[in-house]
């Protein structure tokens, strides 16, 4: 993404996801499990800055939503239900773009490996193909953390987050890196930086949660 690289963060008590674009620095919000409607922000992300200090012309605009509340540990079909509504709400209001914090669509929490294989889907199993329509129907883009289970070999397991087009296509599927505690006992690292992507002539990449703290991703 070149020298100029700065980090959006949504940031998900000990888990988050994270939006990297040319633009200006902003890092957002607290999220636990629970049961709440959750709230959305939404801004503006100018390449204004970053392009002047670059000597170069500025590339574009991004109206950046992201959701922080709570979610319903093990209840894929309501972190649904809460992701649409969120996904409605924010396109309503203009966004490009909406992020989720990390598993969002499982919830975070103290799952056993057990339980933890049967809420894991592959990168195009149903949730996905729900969420796919969804950011369709409301033409937006969404970034949703999820457990991703491997084809070939379904108890090995990813801490991802999945990039869906207003096309209802998954641009980016990107594999944490860099786990942390006891994630290495649940998850294989991913080996890949995600592609970085543009939307509305703004560049934009993914982390997740402790990626950030390591400058080679």
């Amino acid at each position: 993404m070149g020298t100029f690289r700065v980090a959006v963060a949504l940031l998900v008590a000990v888990c988050c996801v994270v939006l990297v674009v040319d633009g200006v620095v902003c890092v957002h919000g607290l999220v636990s499990p629970g049961n709440h409607p959750g709230n959305l922000s939404v801004m503006q992300m100018k390449t204004t800055m970053v392009a002047k200090v670059a000597g170069k012309s500025p590339l574009g605009t991004l109206q950046l939503a992201m959701w922080q509340g709570f979610v319903s540990n093990g209840d894929k079909a309501a972190n649904i239900a809460t992701i649409s509504a969120a996904a409605r709400e924010a396109s309503a209001k203009g966004a490009d773009i909406i992020m989720f914090p990390e598993l969002v669509l499982t919830g975070y929490s103290n799952f056993t490996i057990e339980e933890i294989w049967d809420l894991a889907e592959p990168q195009n199993g149903p949730s996905s193909k729900i969420l796919a329509q969804v950011a369709k129907d409301c033409g937006i883009h969404m970034l949703v953390g999820y457990v991703e289970a491997d084809e070939a070999n379904p108890k090995t397991l990813y801490d991802s987050a999945a990039l869906f087009s207003p096309n209802g296509t998954i641009l980016v599927n990107y594999r944490k890196i860099q786990l942390s505690g006891i994630e290495n006992d649940i998850f294989t690292p991913g080996t890949e930086i995600a592609d970085v992507v543009e939307i509305n002539g703004v560049r934009v990449g993914i982390l997740i949660c402790f990626d950030i703290s390591f400058p080679e991703t």
